[in-house]
């Protein structure tokens, strides 16, 4: 069963956190006065200090980054500096390290292999926060890490209030008629007798709008409100990349990627890379495996229907004639311009039927290599990322 979240006297949060510390300071110290330190009665009370931490803690974080209010955020933020230097104070302290790494030299052939891993991360997570530096390394870091955590909460919550702050009201059904049933009634407000319409940034809203949502214009609306919500964390993330790159370094680290890997796994970067670039090797190839038997079903089952591949990886159904070559053809006639004087490019299959339409047009080079065999080599040009549409322009302008 899970803990139930005791907020009920959420106001008197910081008083109440600053006793359990207080206790838990009484309880390190008298686990250091042990003489004959073990796993057993040093290592595994140790442990339990923490988890009561969070225990307290994690109803309070919760409830802020879901449903902040005034009072959330306020306890949030006398919180985080009391918790920050308890933190700083137990990760440094010198004879906890000695204590840890003691029991390890007394114990390691003795202990079994969780045991010993759960030792071995304990006394590495005391490295990682600079237990073994000088004192002013280690109150940078402290600085370091209260400002790490004001700033991470601050960019919360600057996205969370963001989010609550947007609404969109739609009166007209024409414009909502597409959405499903069960969004729509979610939606759904009366107003002085109108029935009308409320989507958020929230989640599922914002999605039923932007899937199926019929008036264009609100659909940018509400696509822009999500995409540039929060502009004011573009400089939050500039300091959190500075900071975090100060600590790495006072660390001896190269990088926040290598300090990263110091709980993974993975010895090196190279090894991430090589081993994501494998597992998406691998996934491609049977992706496309997949894509190719869903098209047969399908062809099996409908008719009067195309299918075409927009990357290696996405397949799209067209009505048979529709394509992009007959969408240019449409508009050019529309526009009164001849297809003599129209100039596209693509990178894929469902362009070819354009390209072939219009007088130039050229093909990127980062197309498949089956599909450059379909046009001449003066029509195949520079990549994408090798300005080829630019050199093109250059060249005929």
């Amino acid at each position: 069963m899970f803990k139930e979240f005791d907020l009920s006297d959420l106001e008197n949060s910081k008083e109440l956190l600053e006793k359990i510390l207080d206790e838990n300071r009484k309880k390190v110290d008298d686990l250091l006065k042990i003489e004959n330190k073990t796993y057993k009665n040093f290592v595994l009370p140790f442990q339990e200090i923490g988890e009561s931490i969070n225990d307290f803690l994690t109803p309070i974080f919760h409830i802020d980054s879901v449903k902040n209010s005034e009072i959330t955020t306020k306890v949030y933020e006398e919180c985080i500096p009391v918790i920050s230097k308890y933190e700083t104070e137990i990760s440094q302290n010198e004879n906890i390290y000695r204590a840890l790494k003691d029991i390890q030299y007394k114990e390691q052939s003795t202990l079994n292999n969780i045991q010993n891993k759960v030792l071995e991360n304990e006394i590495r997570d005391f490295k990682l926060s600079g237990c073994h530096l000088e004192n002013n390394k280690k109150k940078r870091l402290e600085e370091i890490s209260l400002r790490l955590s004001e700033l991470s909460h601050k960019f919360s919550q600057n996205l969370l209030n963001a989010t609550n702050a947007f609404e969109m009201i739609i009166d007209n059904f024409e414009d909502v008629k597409e959405i499903p049933a069960s969004d729509l009634e979610l939606a759904k407000f009366e107003e002085e007798g109108i029935t009308k319409y409320k989507f958020t940034l929230q989640m599922p809203s914002y999605l039923a709008y932007i899937t199926y949502g019929t008036n264009r214009e609100k659909r940018e609306e509400i696509y822009k409100a999500y995409c540039t919500k929060a502009p004011e964390n573009g400089k939050i993330i500039e300091e959190l990349l500075a900071l975090k790159d100060e600590k790495v370094k006072i660390l001896g680290f190269d990088s926040y990627a290598q300090y990263s890997l110091a709980t993974k796994m993975a010895s090196k970067e190279e090894d991430v890379i090589k081993f994501l670039e494998e597992l998406g090797s691998k996934a491609k190839n049977r992706a496309k495996e997949e894509l190719e038997e869903i098209k047969e079903i399908l062809q099996k089952k409908l008719s009067g229907v195309e299918y075409v591949f927009s990357s290696e990886y996405y397949m799209e159904i067209l009505q048979e004639g529709v394509n992009k070559g007959s969408a240019v053809k449409k508009v050019l006639e529309e526009s009164g311009v001849s297809k003599d004087e129209a100039m596209a490019f693509g990178d894929h299959w469902n362009d070819k039927e354009m390209l072939q339409y219009v007088k130039y047009g050229y093909l990127m080079g980062n197309a498949p290599e089956n599909l450059k065999e379909v046009f001449d080599k003066e029509k195949i040009i520079a990549a994408n990322n090798e300005d080829g549409v630019a050199q093109i322009l250059e060249k005929l302008i």
